[in-house]
């Protein structure tokens, strides 16, 4: 846990490095970070052939969407509890939901594939 200042007043911030990435949480609201510095570009787009699988082990709080379902990038698509955190996965591309691989209140590992989205025809 940290303390910080946000939009002019302190808050405890909490936070952890899961794979390679950082995770957030200031006042219930979860960031993500991932270092794309010295990445080829090809790798900045990952998750953009719409697989979404859970970035570490975690509780599946929601599902947002079903089967079938057209989303849009950066629609929520289900809440993953990590850490005493919420973690808001959202579709990396626009399409429609092909598959989803756990229900709410499974217990699901890193990289456990979660969502399968077939992108939109351009």
């Amino acid at each position: 846990m940290a303390q910080a200042a946000v939009d002019g007043r302190r808050c405890t911030v909490r936070f952890a490095r899961v794979a390679g990435r950082l995770h957030l949480s200031v006042d219930g609201r979860s960031l993500i970070l991932d270092n794309t510095l010295g990445r080829p570009a090809a790798t900045d787009a990952a998750g953009s052939d719409g697989r979404v699988p859970a970035p570490m082990h975690g509780v599946l709080q929601a599902i947002d969407v079903n089967l079938g379902d057209t989303v849009a990038t950066g629609d929520r698509l289900c809440t993953l509890e990590a850490m005493k955190m919420q973690h808001e996965l959202r579709a990396p591309v626009d399409g429609r939901v092909t598959a989803i691989g756990a229900a709410p209140g499974d217990q699901v590992a890193a990289d456990t594939l979660l969502f399968e989205i077939e992108p939109e025809e351009s």
